[in-house]
């Protein structure tokens, strides 16, 4: 298989930029979608069942994920992720007001902001993946550059949309800034069986 960067940013080509390693909290999303394949475990199902072994496995961290709780990590750890030369910085905010830091979610509002003002000093831009849309409203304060899907991306169809959806002053808000934001509406296409879900993101 040929490399994909001498296939890409050229004439006839889509432009990309990669971000190597994504930024969460330890065992934050998206940690298993790395270890269940790095641990020839493909089927997402069967994650969950795995759960105990694929938490202490940890093949591709400071590979595919880096682990950042605090201060002390960020700073013993940038180094390594600058040499992985990643085009742009991928952190990721789980309801961040409410499960910043916490296991399955991604990083604290404290751990993201010192993240994004490591970044900026070095020149790079964050893209975060964000649950909901006070993560959005959340990442905006903090100065990211960009989002990599919709608050609500990931919904199973069930229960109230609310805490997913943007208001006209978001909107206003991301255009006033000019900030990027990638859709990432390939759940609802794939869950064909899921009309609400499809119905949801037809609305946004």
């Amino acid at each position: 298989m040929q490399p994909l960067p001498p296939l890409l940013n050229k004439a006839g080509a889509p432009d990309a930029v990669f971000s190597n390693g994504v930024i969460t909290c330890t065992l934050g999303h998206p940690f298993l979608e790395y270890e269940g394949p790095a641990n020839k475990i493909k089927n997402p199902s069967l994650w969950g069942e795995k759960y105990a072994e694929l938490k202490t496995s940890q093949k591709m961290l400071g590979n595919g994920y880096w682990f950042i709780d605090n201060k002390v990590a960020l700073e013993a750890n940038w180094d390594k992720i600058k040499m992985q030369n990643p085009g742009v910085i991928s952190i990721y905010l789980m309801d961040m007001q409410n499960n910043g830091g916490k296991e399955g979610k991604g990083l604290s509002a404290e751990v993201a902001k010192l993240v994004v003002k490591k970044a900026h000093k070095s020149g790079l831009r964050v893209f975060a993946n964000v649950e909901t849309a006070d993560d959005l409203r959340l990442g905006l304060k903090l100065g990211v550059d960009g989002f990599a899907n919709l608050p609500g991306h990931n919904w199973d169809g069930l229960g109230d949309t609310k805490k997913f959806e943007l208001t006209a002053a978001d909107i206003k808000t991301l255009v006033k800034k000019k900030t990027p934001l990638v859709l990432l509406l390939s759940h609802g296409q794939a869950a064909a069986n899921r009309a609400a879900v499809q119905e949801f993101h037809k609305k946004r």
